[in-house]
């Protein structure tokens, strides 16, 4: 049996007046997160001291996106935010007909933001005004999903909806048997959703065409009376996931293959979406952040802050270091061993939380064009060029 390593290193932590439910954002030097005292923070990733706040008028739940200069964020006081990223102005605030509790989402210059109305909208952010709005049934309690020109959105009455991206036209519609209150994740050809009894449903992605599901009865130590799950992560083909009874999963979901790969015990409660870090998964539950092998399932360590309460925020791991926020009101900054950063999907989609590799997935060049690359320079040559086209957005401003 693997030997466990010793707990972390605590580097620093940042007190807020609120819950810290949404998840960081780590973009070069700064690390961006909202808190239920309806503030964005921009607190410096090395030391733990504030740069600047920018107070709304409700709680901040989802993550803040952050393309060029610009760090785009979401509130219950229904509107969006865009706001420099060097000194914290707003300069400018585009109003919704509801409470928005997942992140907005840029592509190709268009930013996609859902909110608990039911509303999708689509807002170019050269003109700052919508291209186009849709309302769906249900309220819309995550982020929306966008790949190849397709937004994804899951809604409380069960609906996984797929919404061209230039158009806000309907593609395909997929019913599930409960409600949706988590971001899909995808692979290369699919999708996959969990609704709130516990199944994840794997659909072919350009056609909604269902091709697998995991379920209770689920061969290979089924998932049994699971009632709700953490937002999904995937790597490659496995989708890594929690439960509120504290239970974290590895799992295939394919037409070939549907079945648990293993099952790591928990304290309870698992709200927070998991990072992948090469073989390593890193996720938080009650006043505990755990390391568990992404191949074996085995424990490698648990980080336990004194005072935490629950953690439902989800990490966000870059260059050896895991930032997560807890219900104690503070945002942590954890020294991991591993000193890569998670690529996995919802790092890409930028769903949850991210750190500044997800600038490249943001332009027009597509989710998957550098999904698989290891080629830092390519990287940070597109993250560059979003750079430029974000300064382009601002040409002219008063």
């Amino acid at each position: 049996m693997p030997t466990e390593s010793e707990p972390p290193t605590e580097q620093w932590r940042f007190e807020t007046d609120g819950k810290i439910r949404s998840s960081p954002t780590v973009y070069d030097d700064t690390v961006y997160v909202g808190s239920n005292d309806g503030r964005l923070y921009a607190v410096d990733r090395r030391t733990g001291e504030q740069h600047w706040t920018l107070q709304t008028d409700g709680p901040i739940r989802g993550s803040p996106t952050v393309f060029g200069r610009t760090v785009y964020v979401g509130s219950d006081d229904g509107s969006i935010y865009a706001v420099d990223t060097e000194t914290g102005t707003c300069r400018w605030q585009y109003e919704t007909d509801g409470s928005i509790t997942g992140s907005p989402v840029i592509y190709n210059l268009t930013l996609f933001a859902a909110s608990n109305s039911g509303q999708v909208s689509a807002i170019d952010l050269q003109r700052r005004d919508p291209v186009w709005s849709v309302d769906l049934d249900g309220s819309i309690l995550a982020s929306p999903l966008v790949v190849d020109n397709t937004v994804f959105v899951g809604s409380t009455d069960g609906t996984l909806t797929a919404l061209a991206a230039p158009s806000g036209d309907i593609e395909w519609r997929f019913v599930t048997d409960e409600e949706l209150r988590t971001p899909p994740a995808t692979s290369q050809t699919e999708i996959y959703v969990g609704d709130r009894s516990g199944t994840i449903y794997g659909l072919v992605r350009d056609t909604g065409e269902e091709v697998a599901r995991l379920e209770g009865d689920a061969p290979v130590d089924g998932l049994g009376a699971m009632t709700a799950l953490s937002p999904l992560t995937t790597v490659g083909e496995t989708v890594v996931f929690g439960n509120y009874f504290g239970r974290i999963y590895a799992a295939r979901i394919q037409s070939d293959l549907q079945g648990v790969l293993w099952k790591y015990e928990g304290l309870m409660g698992i709200q927070s979406a998991p990072a992948i870090v090469d073989d390593c998964v890193y996720v938080g539950d009650v006043g505990q952040v755990h390391a568990i092998g992404l191949d074996s399932g085995e424990r490698q360590w648990v980080f336990k802050p004194e005072g935490a309460k629950q953690f439902r925020s989800s990490p966000t791991v870059t260059d050896g270091v895991a930032y997560i926020g807890n219900d104690d009101g503070a945002l942590y900054a954890v020294s991991v061993d591993n000193t890569g950063s998670s690529r996995d999907s919802r790092e890409h989609a930028g769903t949850v939380g991210h750190h500044d590799r997800h600038a490249v997935y943001q332009s027009s060049l597509g989710l998957y064009k550098y999904a698989e690359s290891n080629d830092d320079a390519a990287l940070d040559r597109v993250k560059q060029l979003n750079q430029a086209l974000d300064a382009t957005l601002w040409t002219g401003e008063n």
